[in-house]
C-alpha cells in the first residue's frame, strides 16, 4: 500500500514547520497506466460475462464437487501465473497470523463462493436472470462499498446502487412476462448466493490487501493451493466418486477456466487498481450477457428474440451511469475528519437532500405498478385479479432512490469540480431513463395466485399485464434530486477554489 500523497503534504508540512494531521488515509491503488487498466477492466467483465454462461450450461450435467474443483484448478493455474511461484522467503514473512488469512480466503473465495452458487441453482431454478442478479450486480455493488467504506467516499456506495437499480432494469426486461421475481420464489437459495458473494469479495479485497503488504509471490499461490485442497478433500470423502470422480469433462473445464480466471483477476485488479474496477466490471455483467442476443440472432440457431431491447438498453446507461459515479477521483484536498463533517453545502441545499431521500423512501410504499392476471386455474375455474404492486416492488422506485442517494453522497464530501460534474451527469443521466423503465416490475411471482396459472404465463391459458399508476413521490424525488445535482455542480463551478484530485 502507498500513500504518496500523504508522503507528499508530510514533507511539505515539515518544511514549514507543521506536523501532519492524523493517521495515514488508504488511497485505492491506481497504479497501472490508464490504459492497461482498461484493458484489464474489459477482460475481466468479459471473463466474469463467460463464467456465468458456462456455469449455465454445465450445472445440469455436472455435480457441484466436479464445478467447485475445476474452479479451484483454474484458479490455481492463473494466481500461479500472477503471482509466480513463492521461495521460502515469502512464505516466511507471512507469519502465523496472515498466513492462516492467506489459507482461509483462498478457500472462500475460491472453493466455497462458487460451491455456493452452483448448489443452489439448477438449469432454470432459480431462473438465469435471478442468477445474474445475485452473482453480479449484487457482487459488483459489494466491490463499491469495500471501496466507499475504504476510500471514505458516500459516492461510492451511491454508484453501486445505481448500479443495482439499473440491472434490474436489464434483467426484468430479459423477457415478458418476466420470470424475474427477487426473494419470491427462491429466498433461501438467493440468500446464499448472497453470502456466497461476501465471501467471494471479501477473500478477493483480503489477498489483495495482504498482496499489497507482503508481495504477490506469497500470497496469490498459496491461496489458489488452499482451495484445491479444500475442493478435493470435500469432494472425495463427500461421496463423489474418489479423486476419478472429481475429473472433468470438456465442458466443466472449460467452466472452471473462466470461474479460475474471474476469481484470479478480482484479486489481482483490487490489488492493483482497486475495487472500482473491479465492482464496475461485475456490474457491467448483465448488459453484456444481453449483448450476446445479437450473436444469437446472428447465427440464426438460438430461435426467436426474448428481450426487450428498447428497454433494457435505456437500463444499461443507468449501468454506464452509475460507472461515472464510481470513477470519480478521490479528492486530494480531503481532510481526515468523518464525511459528516464534510456536508460543506448550504442550509437549502442539504434539505432539498432531505426531501428528495424521503420522497423516494415514501415513494417504495406507495403504489408503482397496477397489475392484471387473467387465466384459468387447475380446475378450469375462471381467475381474474387486479391489484397494485408498491414501489420496492419495481425498478422505478429503487432508481428514484439512488438517484437522491446519489444526491446525499455528493453533498457529504467536496468532490471537486470533476467530481460534481460527474456526479451531476450521472444524476441526470438516470433521470431520463427513469421515465422510460421506472414501471418494469422487479416481482412477477405472487404468491396468493394459484401456481399452475403463474406458469402458463404468455399462453393462451393465462396472462398478466403490467399498467401504469400515478408516482408523484418517485417523480418528485427524481426532480429534486436531479435539478440540485446541477445547481449544486453550476454554482461551486463559478467559485475560486483548488481542485487537487488523483
Amino acid at each position: 500500500m502507498t500513500f504518496a500523497h500523504d508522503r507528499k503534504r508530510a514533507k511539505r508540512n515539515r518544511g514549514e514547520g507543521r506536523a501532519t494531521p492524523g493517521p495515514p488515509r488508504y488511497v485505492p491503488p491506481l497504479k497501472a497506466a490508464l490504459p492497461l487498466a482498461a484493458g484489464v477492466w474489459l477482460v475481466l467483465a468479459l471473463c466474469a460475462t463467460a463464467a456465468f454462461v458456462l456455469q449455465t450450461a454445465v450445472v445440469p450435467h455436472a455435480s457441484t464437487a466436479q464445478l467447485v474443483t475445476a474452479v479451484t484448478v483454474g484458479a490455481l493455474l492463473f494466481l500461479g501465473v500472477f503471482g509466480g511461484m513463492p521461495r521460502a522467503g515469502d512464505l516466511t514473512s507471512l507469519g502465523a497470523r496472515d498466513g492462516a488469512f492467506v489459507a482461509c480466503a483462498g478457500v472462500l473465495g475460491a472453493a466455497a463462493a462458487p460451491a455456493l452458487v452452483v448448489a443452489n441453482r439448477a438449469s432454470d431454478v432459480p431462473p438465469g436472470a435471478v442468477v445474474a442478479f445475485w452473482t453480479m450486480a449484487i457482487w459488483g455493488a459489494l466491490f463499491l462499498l469495500i471501496g466507499a467504506v475504504a476510500s471514505r467516499m458516500p459516492v461510492y456506495a451511491a454508484a453501486a446502487l445505481l448500479g443495482v437499480a439499473g440491472a434490474m432494469g436489464v434483467l426484468g426486461n430479459w423477457e415478458r412476462p418476466s420470470s424475474f421475481s427477487l426473494l419470491v420464489r427462491y429466498p433461501d437459495r438467493e440468500v446464499a448466493m448472497l453470502l456466497a458473494g461476501v465471501l467471494f469479495v471479501g477473500a478477493s479485497y483480503t489477498l489483495a490487501r495482504l498482496a499489497q503488504k507482503h508481495g504477490q509471490r506469497g500470497v496469490y499461490l498459496p491461496a489458489a493451493i488452499s482451495g484445491v485442497v479444500a475442493a478435493v478433500a470435500v469432494g472425495t470423502f463427500a461421496g463423489a466418486g474418489g479423486l476419478t470422480g472429481l475429473a472433468p469433462s470438456p465442458a466443466v473445464a472449460s467452466y472452471g477456466a473462466a470461474g479460475g480466471l474471474m476469481f484470479a483477476l478480482a484479486v489481482h485488479v483490487t490489488r492493483t487498481v482497486g475495487t472500482r474496477f473491479t465492482g464496475t466490471a461485475f456490474l457491467v455483467g448483465p448488459p453484456l450477457i444481453t449483448a450476446l442476443l445479437f450473436v444469437e440472432e446472428a447465427t440464426g440457431v438460438f430461435g426467436p428474440r426474448p428481450v426487450l431491447l428498447e428497454a433494457a438498453g435505456w437500463s444499461t446507461l443507468v449501468i454506464g451511469a452509475a460507472v461515472v459515479a464510481a470513477f470519480i477521483p478521490v479528492p486530494g484536498t480531503a481532510t481526515h475528519a468523518p464525511v459528516w463533517a464534510h456536508m460543506r453545502a448550504s442550509l437549502a441545499r442539504n434539505a432539498l437532500a432531505l426531501i428528495a431521500a424521503v420522497f423516494a423512501i415514501a415513494g417504495l410504499v406507495a403504489p408503482g405498478v397496477a397489475v392484471t392476471v387473467t387465466g384459468r386455474t387447475g380446475e378450469g375455474a375462471a381467475f381474474n385479479a387486479e391489484f397494485v404492486l408498491e414501489g420496492f416492488r419495481t425498478t422505478g422506485g429503487w432508481l428514484a432512490l439512488a438517484i437522491a442517494i446519489l444526491l446525499a453522497a455528493t453533498l457529504a464530501r467536496p468532490l471537486g469540480r470533476r467530481g460534481r460534474a460527474a456526479a451531476a451527469v450521472a444524476g441526470v443521466c438516470a433521470a431520463a431513463v427513469y421515465f422510460s423503465v421506472r414501471f418494469t416490475p422487479i416481482q412477477t411471482w405472487i404468491p396468493w395466485i394459484p401456481p399452475e396459472l403463474q406458469h402458463d404465463y404468455g399462453t393462451e391459458y393465462a396472462n398478466i399485464v403490467f399498467a401504469p399508476v400515478e408516482v408523484t413521490l418517485q417523480v418528485a424525488a427524481v426532480a429534486v434530486a436531479c435539478v440540485t445535482l446541477v445547481a449544486h455542480a453550476a454554482w461551486k463551478s463559478r467559485r475560486p477554489e483548488p481542485d487537487a484530485e488523483r
